[in-house]
């Protein structure tokens, strides 16, 4: 038994410490008094409940190994509580999941499951052709005592380090700092008690609270008027946003030996506002959280996912903004309403009206349904038959992960010698929707909705790649792509005819770093309306030196001044 327990925790070791960030002595913990724990629990029972005890305790625990590995490497945050609200979307994403459990994780769920079977079926044997083994009277006071440690070396870990799930920067900071067995515990015993859902109510700001929240808005809509000469330079005209899944900021001026991966992105790019990548802000709720933050101005919950649990409230959000100025409001996204809950979430943005997969005529079908090409030409002959102006929020989809369903067309495309098969799929499958943009792009043009519009196009995170697939886009891009630090999504802003006056002036902005949080007061500015208390992010035509810091998703590193900056773990 002891040595089904140790292999088993070895594997389980050795996945922890491949997801790179884990200290040592976080690692002792979930591979020592975990399994350890598991043991002790096992070894007071005696004959098949033993075994049934060890994979009770010991197949939940491979299972949260296994998701927080996942979890870590999609979206740089492990598994929380809170995220069995989303439970019920697992099935629609099911091949992104199985592709970043990979063939490890499950041959380790497999055999978290095999080893208990076959410990009982090797004891039957044993208790067959010898003296049954069980827990005779000498045995019982070891057992006991050594469970009895176990625990209380969880428990003292767990009391001395003066863990409250609150206290905690986010999951990512917890899980580093005290482990998996101890950050899960924590925020399970949270959930039970309601500590994180009343810490999250208004009702819960003490008058102190509230008053620095207060004072913080205030500064930043103050920090929003600081002039720039694109103020107002967009004035009068449509918004339209569209948020590209998955489109990472080194894709842009990218040639590889079939051409340019995005040309019409670059086009756009080259006449129009860029900045070294927007930083990726999402969290837990990925696409969502990107969503959330770019209409609102604010950073998503650290631990939970703002499209299920706080959807209903009422946020300043530029879709309302804009309305109250006469605009219309539109959403388009070729998925279900349900997924992220996007059918009141955009109402609660100020969305007058939303169109999901039941609006668009059948056609081509790539990856999670309506291809970028199909969805977009229709999106914009809605819009060609839509009052003006009007802000139109669109979101693509044919980029999704695991990036499989590459296009017949473009599964010869040349990429050069990559050696990651999802980094070369990506590559192919950000060309088509490039493709797609192009085409969307000659027919708002031909409509003449370009020429009055501002257009801002963004990555709604990153691509999620494994540890081998962000060597292989360093090694290809000669940059560092290793940790949640070097993460930058897309960002393009282009003001058809404008270009000119933007070339002049985009120079000394350049050096800004923002998230998408910055996105609707940057808007705002570029029509020449002042942004409203409520915006947390900062016009990206404020210069580095005058923006506030702000903390990273990976929860150890934070921006200031146009740099990334480690933050000192003894700070937190």
């Amino acid at each position: 038994m002891p040595g089904a327990i140790a292999i088993l925790s070895y594997v389980e070791a050795r996945i922890l410490l491949d997801l790179g960030g884990w200290s040592e002595d976080t690692i002792l913990v979930d591979r020592l008094v975990v399994p350890g724990a598991i043991l002790g629990i096992a070894c007071l029972f005696r004959g098949a409940a033993r075994w049934i005890v060890l994979g009770l305790f010991s197949i939940p625990f491979t299972l949260v190994v296994v998701g927080d590995r996942a979890s870590l490497e999609y979206s740089g945050q492990p598994l929380n509580a809170h995220q069995l609200t989303a439970s019920s979307q697992l099935w629609q994403i099911r091949g992104s999941i199985t592709a970043l459990i990979g063939v490890e994780g499950i041959l380790l769920i497999l055999a978290s499951i095999a080893l208990p079977l076959i410990g009982w079926w090797l004891e039957r044997r044993q208790r067959a052709n010898a003296t049954p083994a069980g827990a005779g009277p000498g045995r019982t006071g070891p057992r006991l005592a050594l469970a009895g440690l176990l625990f209380s070396t969880c428990a003292v870990r767990t009391v001395f380090c003066g863990i409250t799930a609150p206290e905690e920067i986010d999951a990512a900071s917890a899980i580093r700092k005290h482990g998996a067995l101890v950050h899960h515990f924590v925020d399970f015993r949270a959930i039970l008690t309601g500590r994180l859902r009343g810490a999250a109510s208004p009702g819960a700001l003490t008058p102190q609270q509230r008053q620095a929240v207060e004072s913080t808005l205030a500064h930043k809509a103050l920090l929003n008027r600081t002039p720039s000469p694109f103020f107002g330079l967009a004035k009068g005209r449509n918004v339209i946003f569209v948020q590209l899944e998955a489109f990472e900021s080194f894709l842009l001026d990218l040639r590889l030996p079939g051409g340019e991966v995005t040309p019409h992105l670059n086009s756009l790019a080259e006449g129009g506002l860029r900045w070294r990548g927007m930083l990726n802000v999402a969290m837990s709720g990925r696409s969502s959280d990107t969503e959330f933050s770019a209409l609102t101005s604010q950073l998503a919950h650290p631990l939970r996912i703002v499209a299920l649990d706080f959807y209903d409230r009422d946020w300043t959000a530029l879709p309302k903004v804009l309305k109250a100025a006469g605009y219309a409001t539109l959403s388009f996204c070729p998925f279900r309403f349900e997924f992220w809950n996007c059918g009141k979430t955009h109402a609660s943005y100020g969305i007058e009206s939303s169109h999901f997969e039941d609006s668009f005529r059948p056609g081509r079908v790539i990856g999670w349904g309506l291809s970028d090409e199909d969805f977009l030409l229709q999106a914009a002959a809605t819009l060609a038959q839509t009052r003006e102006p009007y802000f139109a929020f669109h979101t693509t989809m044919s980029s999704h992960h695991p990036f499989s369903d590459v296009p017949e067309e473009l599964l010869s495309w040349p990429v050069g010698p990559i050696d990651n098969n999802q980094v070369a799929d990506y590559l192919r499958i950000t060309r088509y929707t490039d493709s797609a943009l192009g085409k969307w792009l000659a027919a708002m043009r031909a409509s003449g909705q370009l020429q009055r519009s501002l257009l801002v196009l963004y990555g709604d995170h990153n691509a999620g790649f494994t540890k081998s697939g962000r060597a292989a886009v360093g090694k290809l891009t000669g940059r560092d792509h290793s940790t949640c630090a070097t993460d930058r999504v897309l960002l393009a802003i282009a003001v058809p005819g404008k270009e000119e006056f933007i070339r002049e002036h985009r120079a000394e902005f350049a050096g800004v770093l923002g998230g998408s949080m910055d996105l609707a007061p940057t808007v705002l500015h570029l029509l020449g309306t002042p942004s409203p208390v409520g915006f947390f992010g900062t016009h990206l035509f404020v210069k580095p030196q005058q923006r506030d810091p702000f903390l990273m998703t990976d929860g150890a590193h934070y921006v200031q001044a146009g740099r990334i900056y480690p933050l000192d773990p003894q700070c937190r």
